[in-house]
């Protein structure tokens, strides 16, 4: 286990997050594609392309909710 504050928990969040949204729960995946941008921020810095995936995930979720 590589707890919370791992690069790899957030690339698991931002995993699920997006398989939730694509499965029409898209409150849940919002959830878990903040907290892995969030975490993403904090541990890689906000020019990192990991991060940088978690931003156009978050947007383009929260453009498919209108």
């Amino acid at each position: 286990m590589f707890g919370t504050e791992h690069p790899d928990t957030a690339e698991s969040w931002h995993t699920l997050g997006e398989l939730r949204s694509d499965q029409g729960d898209l409150g849940v995946g919002l959830d878990l594609t903040e907290r892995a941008l969030a975490l993403r921020e904090r541990v890689l810095g906000a020019e990192h392309p990991d991060t940088i995936e978690s931003q156009k995930s978050l947007a383009l979720m929260l453009a498919y909710q209108g």
